[in-house]
C-alpha cells in the first residue's frame, strides 16, 4: 500500500472518514510540484513583495524562473514525475524549464 493509502486508513481511523484524494497511489509528483511552487512563493515571502511586485522587480524574475527549472531539473534527476493539483499544471510547471531566463521574454 502507497503513502495515500496509508493516510486514507490514518483517517478513516481517527474520523471514520476516507480522505478525498484522486487515488494516486504515489503522491510523490504532487508533493513536488507543490514544493517547486513553494519556492517560487519564498521569493514573495522573503522580500515583501506580492507576486506583482516580483515580476516589476529587475532581478526576481530571472530568479524566479531559475528556481522553477532547478526543482524541475532534481524532480527529473529522481525520475519523480511532476503531478498536477488544483490550480497548477504540472505541464506549466515543467515547461519553465526551457523557458527564456529574460523578463519579459522577448
Amino acid at each position: 500500500m502507497g503513502p495515500a493509502g496509508r493516510a486514507d486508513e490514518r483517517a478513516r481511523a481517527r474520523t471514520g472518514r476516507r480522505l478525498a484524494h484522486d487515488g494516486q497511489s504515489d503522491v510523490r509528483g504532487a508533493h513536488w510540484t507543490k514544493l517547486i511552487v513553494n519556492l517560487n512563493n519564498a521569493l514573495a515571502a522573503l522580500t515583501g513583495l506580492d507576486s506583482a511586485g516580483v515580476l516589476a522587480d529587475p532581478a526576481l524574475p530571472r530568479l524566479s524562473i531559475g528556481l522553477i527549472r532547478e526543482g524541475v531539473r532534481v524532480a527529473e534527476h529522481a525520475r519523480i514525475g511532476l503531478a498536477s493539483l488544483p490550480g497548477i499544471s504540472a505541464t506549466q510547471i515543467a515547461c519553465r524549464r526551457t523557458c527564456p531566463l529574460a523578463w519579459p521574454p522577448g
